[in-house]
């Protein structure tokens, strides 16, 4: 995967995890952490997380975890897709009294995508019961979200490595007459190289063409 990419994946991951936590702000729930159940390849935590605000002290003692091989709560969903409630969060004994204080209660479930892939959300909650009310709506509310949810970014526009080049330059600040002596090609080409790359981003001109590339990475 290409940077450009990897940065619309990004992106998508600070989305999704925005909308979690708009989510918690108006349920039961308080922490979430979201990851991505391995069909096979790579299985530790660390490397298929997609969002979580779960703190620092927490999520380190799980970053390194085998999610399929795991025996307190992940293994679980190898083979089934019940809700499991108050699972055993385990953390280091000298943190346990503060983890303990924000996760008096807690769910894990998994979802599916329509393409099959499958997430295991957790959820902690600073109270001590949840009613399964409160479970339903909140299990609902985050498979409409993982709904809007892709790791695959749209295609990229394909602009020429001249169009490119004349795109960076104008970012840069140049004009055409600048950019031409500097790629000693004619004005005029230079000028249709950006009307080509306006046009493949939809840009009615050249600085929101370059606002564009810039945010999708393209210069």
């Amino acid at each position: 995967m290409d940077f450009r990419a990897r940065a619309g994946v990004e992106d998508a991951k600070a989305s999704f995890g925005d909308q979690l936590r708009v989510i918690c702000s108006n349920s039961a729930f308080s922490s979430f952490l979201v990851c991505r159940y391995p069909s096979s390849g790579s299985s530790s935590l660390e490397e298929n997380l997609i969002a979580t605000n779960w703190t620092s002290i927490l999520y380190r003692s799980y970053a390194d975890v085998d999610i399929r091989a795991d025996q307190t709560f992940f293994g679980h969903f190898k083979s089934s897709i019940s809700i499991l409630r108050d699972i055993p969060i385990h953390t280091r004994a000298d943190t346990l009294d503060a983890v303990q204080a924000r996760s008096r209660s807690s769910i894990a479930y998994s979802l599916f995508t329509a393409a099959r892939q499958q997430y295991v959300f957790v959820m902690l909650s600073r109270r001590r019961t949840i009613s399964e009310r409160e479970v339903g709506n909140t299990i609902a509310e985050t498979l409409d979200c993982l709904a809007t949810f892709s790791e695959t970014r749209p295609p990229f526009p394909e602009i020429s490595e001249r169009e490119t080049e004349c795109l960076y330059w104008a970012a840069a600040g140049k004009s055409s007459e600048e950019i031409a002596l500097i790629m000693s090609l004619s004005r005029h080409t230079i000028n249709d190289y950006l009307k080509s790359a306006m046009r493949k981003l939809k840009s009615i001109n050249r600085t929101q063409a370059v606002a564009k590339a810039t945010k999708l990475g393209v210069i």
